[in-house]
């Protein structure tokens, strides 16, 4: 009989039962292992979204905050033609104010990560990741009550104001370089009702826009504030 042999003679049950425990415990040290590093991999992935996701904020603020300046210079182009409309304005003014007053200026947000979350097999979002479903929020509802206002406003201006101008402005005023109309046709059309009427309509329409941006802008900063504390904290 040989050494092996004797040896396995040799062995009771417990031992059987221990040499098996330790294979068993093996195995699930392993296993909790490799969810252990994968679980640390999808949590990098995560973060270095959120890296990514603070820089497009970080580009999208800076827009929204052109874009409400400019929104603001467009509206007080209202105000001016509305509060002097019995008044005579200086034509370069005009120029300006009645250019403006034709004038949108659609907000583009930035949708490079976005895409890369939604178009992602691989990543999953669970209850623990609010910063990354409030990201998916700002860009399917908030984005999108901006762009129908601002949509509104660019049907307005291209399907009821401009055409109207086009109708009734007098052809006699030849528009200045890179402008559609001569400032001066605001004193010919601000005689007709129904043009003071379209001002007041475009003035409702500039108003309501500032506003979304303004509230838009503050919500982008408090939600950047959120990204920016957890980007601050280690990965656990």
């Amino acid at each position: 009989m040989s050494y092996s042999n004797r040896r396995n003679r040799g062995r009771g049950a417990f031992s059987y039962f221990l040499e098996f425990i330790i294979i068993i415990a093996g195995i699930t040290v392993s296993f909790f292992l490799n969810e252990w590093r994968a679980a640390k991999k999808a949590e990098e992935k995560k973060i270095s979204l959120l890296q990514e996701i603070n820089n497009d904020l970080a580009k999208d603020s800076i827009q929204l905050e052109l874009s409400i300046k400019l929104y603001q210079k467009l509206l007080n182009s209202h105000d001016s033609l509305l509060e002097n409309a019995k008044s005579t304005l200086n034509e370069d003014s005009l120029d300006v104010y009645v250019d403006q007053v034709a004038s949108y200026y659609p907000f583009k947000e930035t949708q490079s990560t976005f895409l890369k979350i939604i178009n992602d097999p691989d990543l999953v979002i669970s209850k623990q990741d609010t910063l990354l479903e409030l990201f998916l929020v700002i860009h399917n509802q908030l984005y999108q009550y901006t762009h129908e206002w601002t949509s509104n406003d660019k049907s307005f201006v291209l399907e009821q104001l401009l055409p109207y101008m086009d109708m009734h402005a007098p052809f006699y005023y030849p528009p200045p370089t890179n402008k559609s109309f001569q400032g001066k046709v605001f004193n010919a059309l601000k005689k007709d009702d129904a043009f003071m009427n379209l001002l007041k309509s475009g003035r409702s329409y500039k108003s309501a826009i500032l506003q979304v941006y303004g509230a838009c802008l503050s919500q982008l900063k408090t939600y950047k504030s959120k990204v920016n504390n957890r980007l601050e904290k280690p990965i656990s």
